[in-house]
């Protein structure tokens, strides 16, 4: 075993109690001492130990071992926030040798830790995802736009070729209600963005990974402070209601910790082993 400290979260050392921060669920391969802390100039950095050879290329591309992992990480971090308030979530995978690297690195990255911290207080993330309701937006394309009612007036009655025209046809209206929902989803960000401090556009995707049987259209993520979260949520649910008839189908998910919404410090000495993945 090649022992290296797993690192989860960095937060103001005046406003966590790392004691009372559940430890991850315990399954094979996670750190058998549970969570551990060191405090630096006012900065609390929360960890495990972990076999560092775990952290292959083979394992970071199974979902059967990064899942779970994944889960137990963003859980120490959600725990942090809620027990503490502002949090500096750290990527999957980040590794240091021991107690002297990690003091090391958050020596040299005192300054720009403590602004990010700064930056973040009272902010939490929230995400807006958005779904394609497939029948409606279809059966709207073809009673409105002109072109493809004309395309399906002119479909010619031989069974081959009505067959190979009505799939190219098929997918003409599936590329217009993307970019019709797409162009509605631009107009849902654009809705927010006054009562939001941050936003990002994250990653769209499959229904597997997304859990839904709707294609997904768009993802985005929004740094909302604590102040502006009731008018932010109220403002979310009425495009909810809205864009519903239209066929977009919006979810609203938060808060959390603000993982799409902070900078990566460095590579660590014992190996950057993921790069941050989607909270939603």
């Amino acid at each position: 075993m090649s022992e290296a400290l797993y690192l989860y979260c960095l937060a103001p050392a005046h406003g966590l109690d790392p004691a009372s921060v559940p430890v991850p669920p315990v399954t094979e391969g996670d750190p058998p001492g549970g969570l551990e802390h060191l405090v630096h100039e006012g900065i609390v950095a929360l960890y495990s130990r972990v076999d560092a050879t775990e952290f292959n290329d083979e394992n970071l591309q199974s979902l059967a071992w990064l899942g779970p992992r994944a889960v137990a990480h963003a859980g120490v971090v959600q725990a942090a926030m809620a027990q503490g308030g502002v949090v500096l979530p750290v990527k999957f995978g980040t590794l240091f040798r021991g107690a002297e690297s990690l003091n090391d690195f958050l020596r040299k990255h005192e300054v720009a830790i403590k602004a990010q911290l700064g930056r973040l207080e009272q902010q939490q993330e929230w995400s807006i995802k958005g779904f394609m309701d497939t029948p409606r937006v279809h059966e709207r394309i073809k009673a409105e736009d002109p072109d493809i009612r004309e395309r399906f007036e002119a479909l010619p009655e031989s069974p081959g070729k009505r067959y190979l025209l009505m799939k190219k046809l098929e997918q003409a209206i599936d590329t217009r209600a993307r970019e019709r929902l797409e162009a509605r989803g631009r107009a849902v960000i654009d809705s927010v963005k006054t009562l939001v401090s941050e936003d990002a556009a994250l990653n769209i995707h499959g229904r597997e990974a997304a859990g839904r049987d709707e294609p997904m259209v768009f993802n985005h993520s929004f740094l909302v402070h604590e102040l502006q979260q009731q008018a932010f949520c109220a403002r979310v649910e009425h495009l909810i209601r809205q864009e519903a008839g239209e066929g977009l189908i919006l979810v609203l998910q938060g808060p959390w910790p603000p993982f799409n919404h902070c900078s990566d410090l460095t590579v660590t000495d014992a190996g950057d082993a993921a790069n941050r993945g989607d909270a939603a």
